[in-house]
């Protein structure tokens, strides 16, 4: 059998306990240890004294880690995680490469897939993760170890599990909001009175297991029967992992709640909520470094565009994909706020018909909304523009002191070689991705 486990390596000695510190190496930090409601602990202090570990996933490889489809850790799957954090602790001293000391002085089958850059800390060097496979006649385990806190987080190889449990925005979904429009708006607001109900429901939630985060996200209700009575409902969603927070997921979160807990299926329940199985995605990376006039009052951006520098430039927030396809998908458009020049790409999962900005809004424009030509606009590009220019102006802004956001709007953190923030919105079927002003400049320093 195939077994994938994602763990985290704590290694007591190296803990830090100054108040608000956490270790560069072997400690978990709180919000690290909120990436997954249930986890297992497991050590043999007998045989491997220095280290212990963290379990945020442990399944057969076949089943992607599905929440329902966990295995119980047991001595032979965690032995050789420990066997091999053991050796390094002890005896890894950056003579050579993980690699060739793991082939060289760690006895057992192991197969490195992958190790990422050391640290060292109170004179210990350990990679702050690794991917390795270890097998037996029968298994093959295949672990991914983190040592640093960090990386598990935001690092180049953050750990990307996540669960969601979604509160929906009335009792009785069945009921209520799979009705008319004058039973779920009267329903929908009573609901929204009676805010004990839900406190308590969320109370008894994060009680149990505390939330890396608790998201609202907005999800637009139609009647059937007549397109414009319109309810923009707000479902509580209790994330768990950073990856969590992404509108995509959430939305996935919400798909899967009806699937289970409603009366109805996705099929039915999309006459009601049309944007509920919203996949399709464009990253906006705004020109934050091109200014065309700056003065003690006045900061203007430019809208010129140098290609080869803005291809270069945006290939570094795609680090999944070559530059060669980042140049064939990206399309670059001014903004109305500030005169912005804005790289957009799609996801490369989009439909065929999905990947070209100009394609779906050909009448996307920097009018003034109130100007008669604006007229023209059809409410999708209206929708589309609203929602870029909105999160411009927020992306300008954001910064990790200042984390409010306003609802329906995620920050998201992606990895790369330098890790970026994202503010992302469902808008539409689509979901729009800005890269925050604070994080295009620490990526292009």
């Amino acid at each position: 059998m195939d077994y994938k486990i994602q763990a985290f390596v704590t290694i007591p000695s190296l803990v830090d306990n100054t108040v608000g510190v956490v270790s560069a190496l072997g400690e978990l930090s709180s919000t690290a240890s909120t990436f997954a409601r249930e986890k297992q602990y497991f050590d043999i202090p007998s045989e491997f004294d220095a280290v212990s570990l963290v379990i945020f996933n442990c399944s057969d490889a076949a089943s992607e880690g599905s929440i329902s489809q966990q295995l119980e850790m047991t001595e032979a799957l965690a032995s050789p995680a420990l066997l091999l954090s053991q050796s390094l602790f002890d005896n890894y001293a950056q003579e050579t490469s993980v690699a060739d000391f793991i082939n060289g002085n760690v006895p057992g089958n192991f197969a490195v897939e992958f190790v990422s850059s050391s640290l060292v800390v109170d004179g210990k060097s350990l990679p702050k993760y690794i991917k390795v496979s270890f097998t037996t006649d029968t298994d093959s385990y295949n672990y991914e170890l983190w040592y640093s806190d960090t990386e598990f987080r935001v690092g180049s190889n953050p750990y990307i599990g996540y669960e969601i449990v979604v509160i929906p925005p009335h009792q009785d979904m069945d009921t209520y909001m799979y009705a008319e429009y004058a039973i779920a708006n009267t329903a929908y607001l009573d609901q929204q009175k009676n805010r004990k109900l839900f406190v308590t429901e969320l109370n008894n939630i994060i009680s149990q297991n505390p939330a890396t985060a608790v998201e609202t996200f907005e999800l637009k209700w139609v009647d059937p029967s007549n397109q414009s009575d319109i309810i923009l409902t707000e479902w509580t969603m209790v994330c768990y992992g950073n990856t969590a927070k992404t509108p995509t997921n959430l939305l996935r979160a919400i798909r899967d709640w009806v699937e289970t807990d409603s009366a109805y299926d996705v099929d039915d329940w999309l006459s009601y909520f049309p944007d509920i199985e919203t996949t399709d995605y464009f990253t906006f990376v705004p020109l934050w470094d091109q200014t065309s006039k700056v003065s003690s009052t006045d900061l203007l951006y430019s809208p010129i565009v140098r290609i080869n520098r803005t291809i270069a430039t945006v290939a570094k927030f795609f680090p999944t994909q070559d530059t060669v396809l980042t140049q064939s998908l990206m399309e670059v458009l001014p903004a109305k706020y500030n005169q912005l020049a804005v790289a957009v790409l799609p996801g490369l999962t989009n439909e065929a018909t999905r990947v070209s900005f100009y394609g779906l809004f050909k009448d996307y424009s920097v009018l003034q909304i109130n100007t008669p030509q604006a007229a023209s606009y059809t409410d999708d590009t209206l929708a589309a523009i609203e929602a870029m220019e909105s999160l411009l102006i927020l992306a300008e802004e954001f910064n990790t002191l200042v984390p409010i956001l306003p609802s329906g709007t995620t920050l998201v953190e992606n990895a790369g070689s330098t890790p970026f923030r994202t503010l992302e919105r469902s808008v539409g079927s689509y979901v729009f991705k800005v890269v925050t002003k604070e994080s295009y400049l620490d990526v292009n320093i």
